[in-house]
């Protein structure tokens, strides 16, 4: 007996430590061709290997004990608390390669204002609003929310510091904002639209091209893809996360047949 709840201690520590040492969900982002371009999200280090350029990721939003709905890309729970391991994300990992020049920034920008699928196209879904932020919710080092109109809203990531390795990393956050401001005031179900774009102050470099969040709040992930195929982008440059089997989607008749399988299984939230 003492044995064995000795080892279930050990076990539990063993995992906090872990967990503690992981830095969780992050998009790779390279300079090529002096551009930043966007990668598959990763759920956790390492950050590696290379892949292919992303423009739309496929994400939930969850709801977490504290009644808010957070953008979740990885849905580890930490098996010592029974909560989220990392309760949202992704933020950006740039250190693979070393292709962007330490002592400049990156700036994350809202470039759209936050849309709803509505089964045919996308709408202005009223009062919700996604927050991107780093650091603690309540005091934010960083935040930007969207709005209905520009001028849309942006923040800088702290300077790329000398030396830095291939796991570099920014975190970000998102939730949503029900009514605007809170993320505990009520809020539609359905699909959501979220675009972005990051941009560098280092000379010559390019901005990336918009990539999307599409984020679906107590729907299937099925309807998530339906609505993912009004976009015009490739499915190729399609990733669903958390990854069910291979998540880069390739073909439009293969991101049909993986939204009818999924509508099958993942007709509850995953």
């Amino acid at each position: 007996m003492f044995f064995s709840r000795f080892a279930f201690t050990i076990a539990c520590l063993v995992t906090l430590a872990s967990t503690a040492m992981a830095h969780g969900p992050q998009i790779q982002i390279t300079n090529t061709g002096d551009k930043i371009v966007t990668r598959n999200i990763f759920s956790d280090e390492p950050y590696t290997p290379l892949t292919d350029p992303i423009s739309v990721y496929v994400l939930p939003l969850n709801l977490e004990p504290n009644g808010t709905y957070y953008v979740q890309p990885n849905d580890e729970i930490n098996a010592g608390t029974g909560l989220p391991a990392f309760p949202s994300g992704p933020g950006i990992t740039y250190g693979l390669g070393s292709t962007f020049a330490s002592g400049y920034r990156f700036t994350l920008n809202l470039v759209d204002g936050l849309k709803l699928w509505n089964g045919t196209t996308w709408v202005d879904p009223g009062t919700e609003q996604i927050q991107a932020y780093r650091g603690s919710e309540t005091a934010p080092t960083a935040s930007a929310i969207t709005s209905d109109s520009s001028p849309f809203a942006s923040f800088n990531f702290s300077n790329i510091p000398a030396n830095y390795a291939a796991s570099a990393h920014s975190s970000v956050s998102y939730r949503l904002l029900g009514d605007g401001v809170s993320g505990t005031a009520a809020s539609d179900d359905g699909i959501y639209l979220l675009s972005m774009q990051l941009s560098s102050n280092q000379p010559g470099l390019a901005s990336s091209d918009t990539f999307y969040f599409v984020l679906y709040k107590n729907v299937g992930r099925a309807e998530a893809l339906e609505a993912v195929q009004s976009l015009g982008v490739s499915p190729a440059a399609v990733q669903v996360v958390p990854e069910v089997g291979s998540m880069t989607l390739m073909g439009l008749a293969g991101l049909t047949m993986v939204g009818a399988v999924l509508r099958k299984r993942w007709i509850a939230r995953v």
